[in-house]
């Protein structure tokens, strides 16, 4: 029997084993290099970050990776110049960073820097806002403050440097009102509601403010009082409480009901004001003395101006009020005993009339 020839068979076998093993090797390159790079350029396509970030993970080669890198620092960069044009908002921004932060651009200097871009970006526009909200309130020099904090890169920038300048004019007019120094009347509005409600035999106090006055003279002395108009003017105000009091008072003087709305609709409520107006003034006057009595002196010191005499005991501070000029304050640890009837609420603000 002859020995049969296997060789052949062997060689096809061998073949097969090595386009098999072939095969299987490029299967295998396709399905753990070749695909999931190509899912990822998919993915970034489709801007799906949540994909990108899974899929980043199964990248095998380093050019890969920092393919998908430089395509991520890419869109971040594009998604803080968003956030400059004020397209969306700094969360946006913050939770994107978050999230590639966390693998794919971990400790990546430029892509720190583009936050930090951002974050200081955001921190300006707030300096920005809550300059812009002391300039309308005419707290110019905290204003200030937080204009010069605004950044070169804020879109803000220039009209900051504007409303500095602003600032700084509207101060130096206001410094020189200060320069004029305390010489000049001054007046101060001031509610006596609640002393004035046994003139009105009422339970209740209720808004009644009035002006007083303080004049400062250049020899160093001064003297305070109560203006009239001011007077008129609340109880024009108070109409309701004042023809009440009206009423009252006629009717326990004895005069029947019917005939004081005669009486009242004939007299006219603004005669009635007047008169009334007439009454408290004289009440008021008849408590501080007769206007020559009335004289105090007062002593300067920089912005603080103390007056004694005549009942009157204060240090006062001149301070900025805004575009109202500077206000004389009377602070709460005065002794103004020429007003003590009245109950008058500390600290009071005088201004120039």
């Amino acid at each position: 029997m002859s020995e049969k020839n296997h060789g052949p068979v062997i060689a096809i076998i061998l073949i097969i084993v090595l386009l098999l093993s072939a095969a299987g090797g490029g299967l295998y390159y396709y399905l753990c290099y070749i695909k999931p790079f190509n899912d990822i350029k998919t993915a970034i396509e489709n801007e799906d970050i949540d994909g990108i970030v899974s899929l980043y993970g199964e990248l095998r080669r380093d050019d890969d990776r920092i393919y998908v890198q430089e395509e991520m620092l890419s869109y971040f960069e594009k998604t803080v110049k968003s956030y400059k044009r004020e397209k969306i908002d700094f969360d946006d921004v913050e939770d994107f960073y978050k999230v590639l932060g966390k693998k794919i651009l971990k400790k990546n200097e430029e892509f720190d820097d583009l936050m930090d871009f951002a974050e200081n970006l955001r921190d300006s526009r707030e300096y920005y806002d809550t300059a812009e909200e002391l300039f309308e309130a005419e707290d110019y020099e905290t204003a200030i403050d937080y204009y010069s904090l605004v950044w070169e890169e804020d879109d803000n920038y220039n009209d900051a440097v504007l409303k500095i300048s602003e600032c700084e004019e509207i101060i130096a007019e206001l410094q020189a009102q200060l320069a004029d120094g305390v010489v000049g009347n001054w007046m101060a509005y001031i509610n006596f509601g609640g002393a004035l409600a046994d003139f009105f035999d009422s339970q209740d106090s209720f808004d009644f403010n009035i002006g007083v006055w303080l004049t400062f003279n250049e020899d160093g002395t001064g003297s305070f009082g109560v203006d009239h108009q001011s007077i008129i003017d609340a109880c024009s105000d108070s109409s309701d409480v004042l023809s009440q009091y009206v009423y009252d008072t006629l009717a326990d003087m004895g005069y029947d009901e019917s005939l004081i709305g005669v009486m009242l609709s004939l007299y006219g409520y603004d005669s009635m004001d007047a008169m009334i107006a007439e009454m408290i003034t004289e009440e008021i006057e008849g408590e501080l003395g007769d206007e020559s009595d009335r004289v105090f002196e007062y002593e300067t010191d920089g912005d603080k101006v103390t007056a004694t005499g005549q009942g009157i005991e204060i240090e006062g501070t001149l301070e900025m009020q805004g575009t109202a000029g500077y206000a004389l304050v009377v602070g709460e640890d005065a002794d103004m005993s020429f007003m003590d009837d009245y109950d008058i609420e500390l600290p009071v603000y005088f201004y120039r009339y």
